[in-house]
């Protein structure tokens, strides 16, 4: 099925670029998953080019059986999802790597809240922080900002600095801290599965200050990958301070970038999905963040 949502999205736009934008994935992931939706199928639904994309008597017939095929399922989906989380106190929570400590303490405060509450998390990876909560994978997502899908709503838990993440051979290895002026030129490592242009932009501040064009580097699809191309020497790369205290490794320093803004993370859910389990852990996060206990964010 999600296969044949991003066939839709693509026939819509007529643009693998904006296509992929609106997906919250990359244009290389989202040609391969059409090739992919051509090949189970057997079928030429597409015709593209660089300058365009055209579809098929064929696709056009599959586009419209397709859009009532993943109205019907989104519906269907729903409303089954919802009622069973409700009827078995079960509420799947979905995060990414190194999104910090409050999370922890909203799940206990949810199961206090709620007795007799089952919580199942899931790891995501970034690439399905938003659409694994759009499309009920997970009631409740943990991710960081920014977020760019309409279908959800969200709320800040935390922030907290962003750190430069080098070789303990780089010339900045041993700095107490760092302007992001200073990494002009360098090679950043970028995802090659990141949620949105918005996220990849972010994370390696983009525009920078001082208008320097950023020369991109490796790409990864996870922290363990980053970390390793990091040690390595291939590049370099900006994250969170909990993901340099939570992800120690022998190769690499981490130093606070000073002249950035901080990373924000929020817990997210769909904007339609209004059960009482959502609404308890929604309670649980805003209880938490008013009591603002000191988390450790130094690494």
């Amino acid at each position: 099925m999600r296969l044949v949502r991003y066939f839709v999205t693509v026939a819509h736009t007529r643009h693998f670029t904006r296509a992929a934008e609106q997906l919250f994935i990359t244009q290389p992931a989202l040609s391969q998953a059409i090739s992919k939706l051509e090949r189970l199928l057997d079928a030429q639904l597409l015709v593209r080019d660089s300058r365009s994309v055209v579809l098929t008597s064929l696709g056009e017939r599959f586009l419209e059986k397709a859009e009532e095929i993943l109205k019907a399922t989104d519906e269907a989906l729903h409303v089954v999802m919802q009622a069973r989380a409700e009827r078995h106190r079960l509420l799947r929570v979905g995060f990414i790597p190194g999104v910090g400590a409050k999370m922890t303490l909203i799940l206990e405060k949810t199961e206090q809240l709620v007795p007799g509450l089952t919580i199942q998390t899931r790891r995501l990876d970034w690439i399905r922080q938003e659409s694994a909560v759009v499309e009920g994978d997970v009631e409740v997502g943990f991710a960081r900002r920014p977020l760019a899908a309409p279908e959800l709503d969200s709320m800040t838990i935390e922030s907290e600095p962003r750190y430069l993440c080098v070789n303990q051979r780089h010339r900045l290895s041993n700095r107490r801290s760092v302007s992001i002026t200073e990494i002009a030129g360098e090679p950043v490592v970028t995802s090659s599965t990141c949620p949105s242009v918005e996220w990849r932009d972010y994370w390696a501040v983009v525009p920078r200050p001082d208008n320097s064009e950023v020369r991109w580097g490796p790409a990864v699809d996870s922290l363990e990958e980053m970390l390793d191309v990091v040690s390595r020497g291939r590049g370099v790369c900006i994250t969170a301070a909990s993901v340099a205290y939570g992800y120690q490794h022998t190769a690499v320093s981490f130093i606070p970038v000073i002249d950035v803004s901080e990373s924000s993370v929020a817990m997210c859910w769909r904007r339609d999905n209004d059960s009482h389990l959502v609404h308890s852990i929604r309670k649980a996060a805003q209880a938490v963040i008013s009591t603002d206990r000191p988390a450790n964010k130094s690494p």
